[in-house]
This record gives structure tokens, sequence and C-alpha cells, in this order.
């Protein structure tokens, strides 16, 4: 039969715990839940005591966590479901190389970053690439992404203007038709004279 075993991780401040715990601890609660692990919290010590396959995920998952609001970063359940579900899909090399760069920074100071892996591998492809296509749901953070991109790029000079198009696909409109409000500040022009447009 297999024993119990138990770790124990450390954290710098009582803010990190809160934020870590979330409102009456349901962050802590879902790593409980997925790995059948039980959590305890003492001073700034953090103790996880389980089987050992479920303390290791369990170890990980917080071990980023921990990072994130050490970073500054407000954490969610919907950050915790999203490392607990990396951890039992056996992909705990995601959340171990999950990097903390960013991307910009708000007018507030709020830092803009890639909050999954999908969003990494984004980001990245943005970097490396001129033309990058997007595919997804929406409110994935494709096209928030993209412009905090642009507007990297721009506040870099490595670009000295930004181009934003879509197609005039719009109630009334015929699809392919570019209505000539080019010569406005406001750019709406179709993606069959998009190319042309650029050149």
């Amino acid at each position: 039969m297999e024993s119990l075993v138990e770790v124990s991780l450390e954290f710098d401040r009582i803010e990190h715990a809160m934020n870590l715990f979330g409102n009456f601890d349901e962050n802590i609660n879902i790593i409980e839940d997925a790995f059948n692990v039980k959590i305890i919290s003492r001073d700034n010590e953090i103790r996880v005591v389980g089987y050992s396959d479920g303390v290791y995920k369990a170890q990980t998952v917080l071990n980023r966590l921990i990072s994130m609001a050490a970073q500054g970063d407000i954490i969610s359940k919907q950050n915790v479901s999203y490392f607990v579900q990396l951890a039992e899909d056996n992909q705990l090399d995601k959340v171990k190389g999950f990097t903390a760069d960013f991307i910009c920074l708000t007018a507030r100071g709020r830092q803009i970053k890639a909050k999954t892996h999908g969003q990494k591998i984004y980001v990245d492809a943005i970097k490396e690439n001129d033309i990058v296509f997007g595919i997804g749901p929406a409110g994935t953070g494709k096209t928030f992404l993209a412009v905090a991109m642009a507007v990297t790029a721009f506040r870099n000079k490595e670009v000295n203007r930004i181009v934003l198009t879509r197609p005039a696909v719009e109630a009334g409109e015929k699809l392919g038709f570019c209505r000539e409000t080019c010569k406005t500040k406001w750019i709406r022009i179709c993606g069959r004279c998009m190319m042309l447009f650029m050149k």
C-alpha cells in the first residue's frame, strides 16, 4: 500500500497567501479535490499531504501559482483550473516552463502577458513571423494579444505605423464591397482590397 508523503513550500508575504488561497479558500479547494491531497497553511509555509503522485502534481501547480502571486498577478479560479488540467493531462512541463515575461504595460501599469500555453505559442509566433493567422473561439485573447504585440513593436520603434483592417461585412453590405471611407481617419477596407491597400 502506498504511504502518505508530505512536502513544504514557502512564500514571502502574507498577501501572496491571500491571493493564492482565494475567497473562502476556493483556489486551494480546487487543487485538493483534483489531486486528493490536503493543503495546510501555517505562517509563511504551505504543507501538502497525500500520496506521492498527487502531492508532486499539487506541488508543481502551487509553485507556479506562488510565482504568479510574487509577480503581482491576481490568481483566479480560471488560472488554477487551467494549471490543474495541465497537471492531470501529464503536461507538467508546460506548467514548469511557463515563462514570466510580459508583452507590455498598460497605462495603469498592469502587465499584459500570455495566460495559457496556447497564448504563449501565439505570442511567440507573432514575434517570429511577419504574418500570423490566429484561429479560435471568441474571447480567447486573439485580437487583444495581437494589438498588445503591435503596440509593443510601435513603442520599440520596430514599426512606424499600425494599420487596422477588417472585412466590411455588415448588415446591408455585400461581401467584398469596399466602402470609400479610406480617405477619412477611420480606414475600413475589405479583405480583397487589403493587399492592394498595403502596397
